[in-house]
């Protein structure tokens, strides 16, 4: 770092603020990267997030680097700047920045784009980023293909990424590896891993789901909720599993209100068993609204059960255009005519 840019540093926390700030400010915006990130770190105390951006977006224009990834991780978080985010994220790359393809794999699964987020993501481990493998890993997590997902985050963790822990616990549960679950559920929490809490109420609620160990399942939730809100939807769907329906649709309503869209469909389901009907249909079209295609498929089949058979079709297309499998979305059109023929021949039996 300069020596005026530590000078500034030191004005600022001796009580010239202003002065202090000016002469960074003056400095990141010729190109300057440390003057800028200082800056960075005394305005976000200051909550000036726009400001921010500002500085760092007119240091990166006069050629200052060191802060394009900082600029393009901002701009990610800001609704309506993803197309400028990416055009930094791009620049990061280009200019060879430690972690750029890391962010801008992930950048690319937050916007949907998995094929692309792969290739990127995968050029980064090439280069030895561990927290792109494990990134990778959680992808595959989360597409539930588990055979993939164990593959990236059991190297990862080897290669000592201890954040995704958790997530390696989780893949072992999914698998049933009971051992490999409790040894890495086990280190998670003794790593205190993001994500730990929840891995352990899930490991509990695969192993140990006996009705005298069902206290302990349940304290192993609220722990995880305490940690972090998306327990709640993996609390509501066991809370479902052992028939406590009318407690699983609060904790679905505490997920949804914490941004889970999945439970939208979930609820409508619990909802529907209860009988609530109307309720159950206006989750499925919440669902639908968030862009979810198993919500469309759900709410066509629900349309047919309650024989509203003209206002089947559109759904089945809104669920194809939100990206449902095409077989499933044949399945539909076949569910569709079956039910028209069998109105026809009840038709034709008067």
């Amino acid at each position: 770092m300069e020596i005026k840019t530590k000078w500034a540093e030191l004005l600022v926390k001796g009580g010239a603020a202003e002065k202090g700030k000016g002469i960074l400010r003056k400095a990141a915006l010729g190109g300057n990267s440390d003057a800028a990130l200082a800056l960075k770190e005394i305005l976000e105390e200051e909550d000036a997030q726009e400001e921010v951006v500002e500085l760092l977006r007119g240091c990166a224009q006069s050629g200052g680097a060191g802060v394009i990834l900082s600029l393009a991780d901002l701009l990610s978080e800001m609704p309506g700047s993803e197309a400028e985010a990416e055009k930094w994220y791009k620049k990061a790359v280009a200019e060879g920045l430690s972690g750029s393809l890391n962010n801008y794999g992930c950048f690319l699964l937050d916007q949907h784009r998995p094929e692309e987020a792969e290739v990127v993501l995968r050029s980064a481990i090439d280069e030895g980023d561990e927290l792109a493998r494990g990134n990778l890993g959680k992808h595959y997590f989360d597409l539930e293909e588990y055979r993939e997902s164990l593959t990236y985050l059991a190297q990862s963790v080897e290669n000592g990424n201890s954040r995704v822990t958790s997530y390696l616990a989780r893949t072992h549960i999914e698998l049933g590896n009971l051992e490999e679950a409790d040894r890495w559920t086990s280190a998670a929490l003794e790593q205190e891993n993001a994500g730990a809490y929840l891995a352990r109420a899930l490991f509990l609620a695969r192993f140990a789901g006996e009705a005298e160990k069902r206290d302990s399942i349940e304290r192993a939730f609220k722990a995880a909720i305490e940690e972090s809100p998306e327990a709640h939807f993996y609390y509501a769907n066991w809370l479902s599993s052992v028939g406590r329906r009318v407690e699983a649709v609060e904790e679905y309503d505490k997920s949804i209100d914490a941004g889970e869209t999945n439970s939208h469909l979930n609820v409508a389901i619990v909802l529907d068993d209860l009988g609530m009907k109307e309720k159950a249909e206006q989750h499925l079209r919440a669902g639908i609204s968030a862009g979810d295609p198993e919500s469309a498929a759900s709410l066509a089949r629900f349309l047919a059960d309650e024989n509203r058979l003209n206002e089947v079709p559109p759904v089945i297309r809104e669920a194809e255009r939100l990206g449902c499998s095409s077989a499933e979305v044949a399945e539909l059109w076949v569910m569709y005519q079956d039910n028209m023929q069998s109105g026809d021949d009840v038709d034709g039996a008067v």
